[in-house]
């Protein structure tokens, strides 16, 4: 990818749009990208369909070096080539922008000579002229040479080159001085990101997992858009000011560990099932808390308001009862139609919260997507939940009616599609499973959907994975079990 990024960075050198191209608007970048050639400004310049040339991961990785902050380009550009991902460095900052813009003979490699045996040394100098060629060169390359070189092999005409530059040692090797090529401020940004890098910044590393595991839902650079796990549905951005303002780092990481299953987002950390370990959604969390200073974008390219609902009812389906449940009865967010809820909260207090979201939670500013219109419809309607009646008490819980919707929304972005229980229909619920029947009609304690949803099973994990459903969504599973499970 480093040559991909070199080679366009190059281009630009004369193009006069190179100022937008670099650090630019990212989602003008991801355009311009996927248009190839048909953008405008590269009508006749001879660049391919990028699409058909580069893979998603490729354009990812190019897009995600364009938009980097200025030191972690210089680095790629003018540092990767000789020392790697990043440089072994532990002294102060003022003692690495004297090596950076002096350059010169700074490095005195040992005469190894003095350490290695004739044999060592060979195998050393037939492996930096031809690595291929030298099944046990790496070893000894990685223990007496990559402190220095990294994973970079240095390029050698000859083997008896090779051979003599290992035995003697000395400055063999010439940094540019970058302090005559560099503007001061350039020169302020490539140390600060190779101190970075040498004290082990996740920022890289997050980047990384976020194109892997983010992207297809989040976008690029969080930018959000149609949700592919629910049709119909919208991610809100993550990567806006609002959002991370509003969320602290124990916060995301909870929300990546755990997942959202109810809204289709799957658990990542291990501990819930998912694939991270810990310090990888720490990285996770540090690259994301890296777009706050400087967001990539503001809104989501899909959404504008004339797409939303204008009634409050239908605002409500589309994008609260997915946290705030169906009917107002709680789920990931609170239960609005509780009389507590009610009674606390003024319609101002409502609608500033809707606006403005709510910190350390995952309530975003629904101000930057919504209308002062809608929010005021969606607090109306918020207070027609609170006066709503309540089941019929010992009133026999409706499969269809009652379960069905629950496990449509709890269960079925998991349960249906990844084998294993199948909650798509009465007899899927009533037989699958690896440890069928998962109900058992009539008998509560010995269901083991019962114990699941109670967070008393003793194998396996709650379900949802994200953590227990509302009392009032767990009460309705285990009156219709209790009922005798009917098919109604």
């Amino acid at each position: 990818m480093l040559w991909l990024a070199s080679s366009c960075l190059r281009l630009a050198a004369t193009c006069s749009r190179k100022a937008e191209l670099v650090a630019g608007d990212p989602l003008k970048l991801k355009s311009v990208l996927e248009q190839g050639p048909d953008d405008p400004a590269h009508r006749d310049q001879g660049v391919p369909q990028w699409t058909e040339v580069l893979s998603q991961e490729e354009r990812t990785a190019l897009l995600n070096f364009l938009v980097a902050p200025d030191g972690q380009r210089l680095f790629a550009i003018n540092c990767a080539p000789c020392h790697g991902r990043s440089v072994a460095f532990s002294g102060e900052e003022s003692d690495l922008r004297s090596i950076i813009s002096q350059g010169g003979l700074h490095l005195e490699m040992p005469p190894w000579r003095e350490t290695l045996s004739a044999s060592q040394i060979d195998t050393l100098a037939q492996y930096v002229v031809d690595p291929s060629s030298v099944a046990g060169g790496r070893d000894p390359f990685e223990q007496f040479c990559s402190t220095c070189h990294g994973e970079r092999v240095p390029v050698v005409a000859s083997i008896a080159d090779a051979r003599e530059v290992i035995a003697s040692g000395g400055a063999h090797e010439t940094m540019p001085v970058w302090g005559e090529v560099l503007t001061s401020q350039q020169l302020d940004a490539l140390v600060q990101y190779t101190l970075d890098a040498a004290r082990g910044t996740p920022l890289e590393v997050g980047q990384q997992l976020f194109a892997k595991n983010c992207t297809a839902c989040h976008g690029n650079f969080g930018e959000g858009g149609l949700n592919p796990a629910r049709a119909g549905d919208i991610i809100a951005p993550i990567s806006t000011a609002e959002f991370l303002k509003t969320r602290d780092d124990a916060t995301l990481r909870a929300i990546i560990a755990q997942g959202q299953p109810n809204i289709g987002m799957s658990p990542f950390g291990t501990a819930y099932g998912g694939p991270l370990s810990d310090d990888e959604i720490d990285a996770l969390v540090a690259y994301m808390r890296s777009w706050e200073d400087r967001p990539p974008v503001e809104l989501p390219p899909e959404v504008a308001s004339a797409q939303l609902a204008l009634g409050g009812s239908d605002i409500y389906v589309d994008l609260c009862a997915q946290c705030h449940g169906k009917s107002g009865e709680g789920g990931i967010g609170p239960s609005l139609s509780d009389p507590d809820f009610q009674e606390k909260n003024t319609d101002q207090d409502i609608f500033n919260t809707i606006n403005l979201g709510h910190e350390a939670t995952s309530m975003i500013a629904w101000g930057e997507i919504l209308s002062s219109d809608q929010i005021a419809q969606l607090v109306v309607y918020i207070r027609q939940l609170g006066a709503t009646e309540t089941a019929t008490p010992g009133a026999a819980p409706s499969f269809t009616g009652d379960v069905v919707p629950i496990f449509k929304a709890q269960c079925a972005v998991c349960h249906g599609t990844l084998g294993g229980w199948d909650a798509s229909s009465y007899d899927r619920v009533m037989t699958t499973g690896d440890n069928a029947p998962v109900v058992i009609a009539g008998d509560v304690d010995g269901s083991l959907l019962a114990q699941k949803i109670l967070g008393q099973q003793t194998q396996g994990t709650v379900m949802p994975p994200g953590g227990l459903m509302s009392q009032a969504e767990i009460q309705a599973i285990l009156d219709w079990i209790a009922a005798g499970a009917p098919n109604n």
